[in-house]
């Protein structure tokens, strides 16, 4: 899940062989404590806090950031990313954000 950067729906996660669907998710919220959807989420979300604060290629939209994290649309991206660190894609700076963290 981690080498593609959440870039993978929980439905996937979820055929891979080897245990049935509901027993992997319970197995997994019991060793993470988190369900497989809200860590999904948090990697997802580390990638575009990654990509926003530190791109390697300029980020063309908001929109095209979001749709490849699996959000609907770049409202639900921004409400996700927003809650997350309190503040908006577009006034997002890492070293604020960071600093934040320490307080």
């Amino acid at each position: 899940m981690l080498d593609t950067g959440g870039n993978i729906s929980v439905k996937q996660v979820l055929e891979k062989p080897g245990s049935s669907p509901r027993l992997l998710q319970k197995r997994f919220k019991d060793a993470v404590g988190l369900s497989l959807e809200e860590y999904l989420n948090i990697i997802r979300l580390r990638e575009s806090v990654n990509r926003i604060g530190y791109p390697e290629t300029p980020i063309p939209s908001m929109t095209k950031l979001a749709l490849p994290y699996d959000n609907y649309d770049q409202a639900h991206f921004t409400n996700a990313f927003r809650q997350v660190t309190r503040t908006t894609p577009g006034k997002f700076k890492p070293t604020e954000y960071l600093q934040s963290l320490k307080k």
